[in-house]
């Protein structure tokens, strides 16, 4: 028999990083998961280190007023959101006071933070979906999605944060796997064939189906029926036979349908392959494009793209600036952009393949040595900035930084570096020892790019002093 763990009765009286609940009781502080402040709590302890408790609520015994009830039957279970239970006018004001404290807490920074801009679409804004599959106890095909912090799938037939889609493309492959006995993957003994569904719904549909193998059964009548279904679509296999937990493999195979989805971005023909990065929310993306350019407006300016990917935010610059240039590492992504360059006929956009390390600084000289005012765009992964970026950036001192991230704990120490409240590794430096800032923090805004979860995009500009 299982020992009964004891429950505690908390008053949570903070909301932390992750959107849980925060509590403080008997000397401990507990990590409660979808609770909100000002509620009394029953709760489970799951993981004790030290004096910090992670607790599962059982009950919430005093609800506050802002708990809505929320509309997703596997809220809580699944991982994919945190915040359908708060009231999405008060989830705007969490997300804005967690960029204010990572600013506060980890750079040693007091700014000035504008309201969360909210979504257009508070369920149905995501235009990508990702899918695991796995298979039920009878064998079946199993969809959804994983429980947090493990490989667990927790089955959904739909997702409220995609649009009915979902819904549909789910019972799709559902039925053409089970009446073709198509075999779902099974992580533990990796056998089975199905392992992921990827879709992303723009005004077309492309869907990409993750296989342990090299070959799809019947693969023709699972295009006819997507086709029968979204009318435009495209359908690839990816492969991806290793023994990981990374979702996609190198190699794409065409089934049918579209190769390409073309999409016009800001008055931009964009054409999103299946690898492409896209912002998942469409409406939101448009309106960080639009702000980023206008916190840029500068006529003798000339913009630097770093990290600049397939050049979709490139291209929009382009639109506004006389020179911009984007700089990246991945080749593919060179090509994409040169592509773009080519299929929209802008001529003041240059892509550069390289080290944004070691091409920033050489360009920023030469661009500065012919009189003009140089800005950079950051726009970094969740890990934010290489600090060799950010090394350069500090020697070559641009005009104005505009730094677009997703992650508000790696943007303010990104810009605590930068502005030197905190050592070239992160490390805070006491305020008597600190050199002039070369910047000055002028704005920074949130954006609900992910509402009902615990993420947000923040857009920060920086300008020289």
């Amino acid at each position: 028999m299982k020992p009964v763990r004891q429950t505690y009765t908390v008053t949570i009286d903070d909301i932390g990083m992750n959107a849980e609940g925060i509590a403080h009781h008997e000397g401990k502080t507990f990590f409660v998961p979808f609770s909100l402040p000002g509620e009394k709590c029953k709760v489970i302890p799951i993981h004790e280190k030290k004096n910090l408790v992670f607790a599962k609520l059982v009950e919430v015994l005093t609800p506050e007023e802002d708990r809505v009830r929320p509309c997703c039957p596997v809220f809580g279970k699944c991982g994919g959101c945190q915040l359908q239970h708060l009231k999405y006018s008060e989830q705007l004001r969490v997300k804005h006071d967690l960029v204010e404290t990572c600013f506060a807490k980890i750079a040693d920074l007091e700014v000035t933070v504008q309201h969360t801009g909210k979504s257009t679409e508070e369920y149905g804004y995501r235009n990508k979906l990702q899918m695991p599959v796995t298979r039920a106890k009878d064998g079946s095909p199993l969809l959804g999605f994983y429980a947090p912090n493990t490989h667990r799938v927790v089955p959904t037939s739909d997702c409220p944060l995609h649009g009915e889609f979902a819904r549909r493309l789910i019972a799709v492959l559902s039925e053409f796997m089970q009446e073709y006995g198509i075999s779902s993957y099974e992580e533990s003994s990796h056998t089975g064939l199905v392992r992921h569904l990827i879709a992303r719904k723009l005004t077309s549909l492309m869907v990409v189906i993750v296989i342990n193998g090299t070959h799809l059964p019947h693969a023709g009548e699972l295009y006819r029926r997507l086709h029968e279904a979204f009318g435009a679509v495209g359908l690839y296999l990816n492969i991806n036979k290793a023994q990981t937990n990374v979702i996609t493999g190198k190699e794409y195979h065409h089934v049918g349908g579209l190769t390409v989805q073309s999409e016009t971005v800001n008055g931009i023909i964009y054409e999103v392959h299946p690898e492409s990065f896209l912002q998942v929310n469409n409406r939101i993306r448009d309106r960080i494009y639009t702000r980023v350019a206008n916190l840029l407006d500068d006529e003798r300016g000339v913009v630097i793209d770093a990290y600049s990917g397939a050049g979709l935010l490139t291209a929009i610059l382009a639109q506004r600036f006389d020179e911009v240039y984007g700089i990246e590492i991945v080749p593919e992504a060179v090509e994409n952009a040169n592509h773009l360059k080519n299929t929209n006929r802008i001529e003041n956009m240059h892509p550069i393949l390289g080290d944004c390390a070691v091409e920033l600084p050489v360009l920023v000289h030469r661009l500065t040595q012919r009189g003009k005012r140089v800005s950079v765009v950051l726009d970094p992964p969740r890990k934010g900035c290489d600090a060799p970026v950010l090394q350069a950036i500090s020697e070559c001192l641009p005009h104005r930084i505009v730094y677009i991230s997703c992650n508000p704990a790696t943007l303010a120490r990104d810009v605590g570096i930068l502005t030197k409240t905190l050592t070239p590794t992160g490390a805070p430096i006491p305020k008597e020892e600190r050199e002039l800032s070369p910047y000055e923090v002028t704005y920074v805004k949130p954006y609900d790019m992910f509402a009902q979860t615990k993420h947000v995009e923040t857009v920060v500009l920086l300008t020289r002093k």
